[in-house]
């Protein structure tokens, strides 16, 4: 009798272990298929957006450039992220050549029922000037203006477009601004709130 509830109570404890690895993995399933729709639905989100730029160069094939992510390159890996969370929203911007273009492609998302864009008129486009004094600060800080650098394959992709290099940097220094970055968090923290520039 007590070996059989010895017997019991291990077959117990077994079955509760298995149990308790069978539901984790079922979480662990559970939360990649989450993450799985979730992509699935960005990819949609990116399809139309591709979509929607597509029609609208074909409504102005010389006149937009393409977004704001494909017209920059960043000239280290490691500032790619840094770049990304300054430019925000702008990362995803259409760069057009001007106001015209951009009230035209805005019309033309509305009348198809298409999701809303943003257009940086790149004539026109208000720029804040590089505050020189930031590119001496020293140790690793560097002006994020100074690692970002207009896409050569964008600039070729268009050659009948007067100056684009420097529209793209104009775009460019409009979503980054005076922003510097710095390779440690201790670095920004002094640099921020010990002064230095």
């Amino acid at each position: 009798m007590r070996a059989e509830k010895q017997e019991l109570a291990q077959r117990a404890e077994k079955e509760s272990k298995r149990r308790k690895t069978l539901e984790s993995k079922c979480e662990e399933l559970e939360e990649r298929y989450r993450d799985a729709r979730a992509d699935m639905k960005l990819s949609e989100a990116e399809q139309q957006q591709r979509r929607a730029l597509d029609s609208l160069r074909r409504l102005h094939p010389t006149t937009i450039y393409g977004r704001m992510t494909d017209c920059i390159s960043v000239t280290q890996k490691k500032y790619h992220m840094p770049v990304t969370v300054v430019m925000g929203r702008n990362m995803d911007a259409i760069l057009v050549e001007d106001e015209a273009t951009a009230k035209s492609c805005i019309t033309h998302l509305r009348e198809q029922k298409m999701a809303p864009m943003t257009f940086l008129p790149v004539t026109t486009i208000q720029a804040k000037q590089i505050d020189a004094r930031l590119r001496s600060l020293g140790g690793t800080a560097r002006l994020m203006m100074d690692v970002v650098t207009p896409n050569a394959a964008a600039v070729a992709a268009h050659p009948s477009a007067v100056d684009l290099k420097a529209k793209f940097e104009r775009a460019a220094r409009y979503a980054v601004g005076n922003t510097v970055v710095c390779d440690t968090l201790d670095e920004a923290r002094r640099l921020c709130f010990g002064g230095g520039a």
